[in-house]
């Protein structure tokens, strides 16, 4: 219980300082870096969306099919170089000013029929003395795709990519951390996985960190950062998310292995196959442009919901016979889930004409999904642990199975174990037998205490007679061999 409430209160006090961290961000980079004649970014308003040759408003309850068209048009302002910067969904995209078109993109893939992709773009308009009419045409490239128009933003030339990165930064740092770690991570793990199979957690916490990250870039778009391959960007972030699934199922496998019933076990055996299953069927469909990501993708949250109930009804995620890894492990699933539904939430916030944008446009997943990240390894890191403190338990008893408890000699039992070794063999040995004379006359002169005494001095004399000859074992009693 103190751990899932110290998991909360984490998320809680993360979240807020990431709302308020990018709230300061904004108005310190509006007040003190960009011109005073603009705002830092001006919501671009619409004038106005014809949908397929109608006047329409927009709904959530309206559907597109390929083909179908939004036109977007709008006055620029006169006598400033601006950008105007937009995100827009698996469109081909026409942008007029005056009846002239600078801007196209997707036009090829949409005529071959592959993914047109998601992504921001920027429209550099020609500078006008008077305000400059502008249309944007945007032609839906799939099928069953709800209705959506891009919020538009304006901003100067040399503000267009500043403020983009300044506003994610932390975004960028925490995917960028993934991907590294998970590949050191892999790279560790499956070099230690060939002398210790408790290493194989520490390749699956690698992958699913690698494709969390890359996911994390492509999901908030920091990706273009890197390529500017629109079709490309979409895909990867399909892929990387649809193949975080298994090194995830494949990590509770693992973890559960002979900690539940085995019809459980086996439960979380077809959880894991279903979910390659899974993404090998919807990658096919996809790279072969038969049905994309983006009308599949509901089938990856049947399976994503389906299977969470299954874990939990099998103890796979929390149950209270779980050791502390187990239990971190939990935690960390519940972080994650928490992070997804206040992400949610600040979606929706956003969406509303009532607050505007007092939340930043910055997605709170990457940090559920760092947090998530390294409670899994916090999780191995604790497993190592046991694992060691139960080596060095048996490493110990296995001591005291062999030692003589008065002299620290080797015992009888180590020595019927060598024996049995040197009789399997072919070399020759030697065998000196002593017993001590005098202990009974000690005894029963001087006590037990010093006849003890005679028993420990003589036998250190005889280790350290034959070190580095042979082996000194105490029999028993005053027998030495």
């Amino acid at each position: 219980k103190k751990l899932f409430m110290a998991g909360a209160v984490a998320i809680f006090v993360v979240a807020l300082f990431q709302i308020f961290f990018e709230i300061v961000v904004k108005q310190g980079a509006a007040s003190e870096t960009y011109s005073p004649q603009h705002d830092w970014v001006v919501s671009y308003k619409s004038g106005g969306f014809t949908y397929n040759g109608s006047s329409a408003v927009q709904k959530n309850n309206v559907v597109l099919q390929r083909g179908d068209s939004i036109l977007v048009q709008n006055e620029l302002p006169a006598g400033h170089p601006l950008v105007v910067r937009f995100l827009a969904y698996h469109k081909l995209i026409e942008i007029y000013q005056d009846d002239i078109m600078l801007y196209s993109y997707g036009k090829s893939n949409f005529e071959k029929g592959t993914l047109v992709g998601s992504g921001y773009h920027y429209f550099y308009p020609m500078v006008c003395d008077t305000n400059c009419a502008v249309r944007f045409v945007f032609v839906e490239s799939e099928n069953d795709m709800p209705l959506y128009a891009p919020k538009f933003e304006l901003l100067t030339p040399w503000e267009a990519n500043s403020d983009f990165n300044a506003t994610r930064f932390s975004s960028l740092v925490f995917g960028l951390f993934l991907v590294v770690f998970g590949v050191l991570s892999v790279i560790i793990g499956a070099c230690a996985s060939i002398y210790g199979a408790s290493y194989f957690r520490l390749l699956m916490i690698g992958l699913l960190s690698f494709s969390l990250g890359l996911w994390t870039l492509c999901y908030t778009k920091l990706v273009q950062i890197f390529s500017m391959n629109l079709a490309f960007n979409t895909s990867l972030e399909y892929v990387s998310l649809l193949f975080s699934a298994i090194p995830f199922s494949f990590l509770l496998v693992r973890m559960r292995k002979g900690k539940i019933l085995r019809w459980k076990w086996y439960v979380l055996i077809g959880i894991n196959a279903i979910g390659i299953l899974v993404f090998v069927a919807l990658s096919t469909l996809h790279f072969m442009d038969i049905v994309h990501f983006s009308r599949t993708l509901w089938v990856y949250h049947v399976y994503v919901g389906i299977g969470v109930v299954a874990l939990l009804v099998c103890g796979a995620i929390y149950n209270r016979r779980m050791d502390l890894s187990g239990k971190i492990l939990a935690v960390g699933c519940f972080v994650f889930v928490g992070f997804a539904m206040l992400e949610l939430v600040r979606y929706k916030i956003n969406q509303t004409e009532m607050f505007g944008h007092i939340l930043s446009d910055n997605s709170l997943l990457p940090m559920g999904t760092f947090f998530f990240v390294l409670l899994l390894m916090v999780s191995f890191v604790a497993h190592l642990s046991r694992l060691q403190s139960h080596k060095a338990e048996r490493d110990l008893l296995a001591n005291i199975a062999y030692l003589d408890s008065l002299t620290g000699l080797f015992n009888r039992a180590k020595c019927k174990q060598i024996f049995e070794v040197l009789d399997r063999g072919n070399s020759d040995y030697a065998i000196v037998s002593i017993d001590l004379n005098g202990l009974k006359y000690v005894n029963d002169n001087y006590g037990h205490g010093m006849g003890d005494a005679l028993i420990k001095a003589f036998a250190q004399a005889l280790k350290e007679a034959f070190e580095g000859i042979g082996t000194a074992i105490r029999l028993g009693g005053d027998e030495f061999i």
